[in-house]
């Protein structure tokens, strides 16, 4: 006689059962991790990819946020260059110009001493102390052969010369004018008296 739970409907029934259980247990237990996306990857490779997606991306901005840097030092140190040759030609330019000004104020003071010498001198010459002195440079007494220099300043008569293309100069400057010398012509700068041409005859 055959026992009641072999029988044949509760036979079928019992291996569903077991089938529907071994099935069970040898299917893995996926969890959050085990998981598949709609394109079938699994979950953790979805979840590396991203990971990895997220990294390469801190990566890219943390690179442009050093490049920035590097180019705000770069320019930092380009504007720090420009500044310091701009002080050293301002400090170039101010020592020269004072250079300048000190040999100008020599030259004046000098030129002022042998004037003063010179005149004292004609003065007692004139008295008949002694004879003429020599002049100091731009100054030439009346009858004197002197040649004068560009620069120099012509404190003497100005008897100005009206036909200088007869006289075979060049036309003057505006601003200057041909002045008879006892020993040629001067060119000269009409406020100043300035020496800008001598030309012997």
């Amino acid at each position: 006689m055959t026992p009641t739970f072999l029988r044949p409907g509760r036979r079928a029934l019992l291996l569903a059962t077991v089938m529907l259980a071994a099935s069970a247990w040898a299917a893995p237990d996926d969890g959050p991790w085990h998981g598949r996306d709609e394109g079938g990857r699994p979950e953790w490779q979805r979840r590396e990819e991203q990971r990895q997606r997220q990294q390469a991306h801190w990566e890219r901005e943390q690179e442009g946020q050093r490049q920035q840097q590097e180019e705000l030092r770069r320019r930092a140190e380009t504007q720090r260059r420009r500044d310091e040759a701009w002080q050293r030609q301002q400090e170039e330019a101010l020592r020269h110009r004072a250079e300048d000004q000190r040999r100008r104020d020599e030259a004046w003071q000098r030129r002022q001493e042998d004037e003063q010498r010179w005149r004292e001198a004609q003065q007692r010459q004139r008295h008949g102390y002694q004879p003429y002195p020599m002049p100091p440079q731009g100054l030439a007494y009346p009858g004197g052969d002197y040649r004068w220099e560009r620069g120099q300043r012509y404190h003497g008569p100005r008897q100005v010369v009206h036909d200088w293309r007869h006289q075979r100069l060049r036309p003057p400057p505006a601003g200057y004018q041909w002045v008879r010398a006892e020993s040629g012509y001067l060119l000269l700068a009409v406020p100043t008296g300035l020496i800008l041409e001598f030309v012997a005859r």
